[in-house]
């Protein structure tokens, strides 16, 4: 699986306990921030999201919508 100094695989991601207690935090956010990070509404300038299944090593892993 992919992974690099600035990004790690999604599967990767979700398998660590950083993931699980990041997502597990506000879990009404994290689905949220899922669902819109992935969606057609997300601008390409908003960061985040899984670009080719890639998730940032640093920062939010997930665009929270500005609206919710």
């Amino acid at each position: 699986m992919p992974r690099n100094e600035d990004a790690v695989f999604y599967q990767l991601f979700l398998q660590t306990p950083e993931a699980e207690a990041a997502l597990g935090r506000d879990l009404r956010r994290s689905l949220r921030s899922m669902f819109y990070s992935l969606s057609g509404d997300r601008p390409p300038s908003a960061g985040g999201g899984f670009a080719a299944g890639m998730v940032p090593r640093t920062g939010a892993p997930l665009t929270d919508p500005t609206v919710p």
